[in-house]
């Protein structure tokens, strides 16, 4: 079995897999449909997984709902191997924090946490290295957070 194959054991939902995660998207117009097809998604990819001999890990396996109304709530149970899985307002996908408002709060806060650490350290620095040596670190963090948002463009450009 190739692992691009267990996107076909589940035919209702949209499977995207990166290294060992795998994550499915589902939709449809009413919530109840959605926790319907979520249900019979799962049972699908855990009959392939213990067909195929692979493990689930049923303890870092979460669910969100992105709805109209992010704020619901709801009585609904998924479950994965006759376990509920847990619901979060907010989960990491390929180092992107996605929240169940898309209001991007989560993301922003984690970039934000990120750039005062950067700041503090170039600002201790400041007075103990060349100009030059500062330019390149700024240069390189300038770098490196470009290439962030730039990773982030193209993943939600592919969704």
């Amino acid at each position: 079995m190739y692992v691009n194959d267990i996107s076909n054991s589940v035919p209702n939902a949209s499977i995207k897999l990166f290294a060992d995660d795998t994550n499915i998207f589902v939709h449809g117009i009413t919530l109840d449909n959605v926790v319907m097809k979520v249900n019979a998604s799962l049972r699908s990819l855990s009959n392939c997984f213990l067909v195929n001999k692979l493990s689930i890990s049923i303890d870092k396996t979460a669910y969100s709902i992105f709805w109209k109304s992010a704020r619901i709530k709801h009585n609904y149970t998924i479950q994965l191997c006759d376990s509920d899985i847990k619901h979060v307002n907010c989960s990491k996908y390929l180092g992107v924090y996605v929240d169940s408002n898309l209001d991007w709060k989560d993301h922003i806060d984690y970039i934000y946490k990120k750039l005062i650490k950067f700041i503090s350290i170039y600002y201790k620095l400041r007075c103990q290295l060349n100009s030059e040596v500062l330019k390149m670190m700024y240069f390189l963090f300038i770098h490196i957070y470009y290439m962030e948002l730039k990773y982030i463009q193209t993943l939600l450009s592919r969704h």
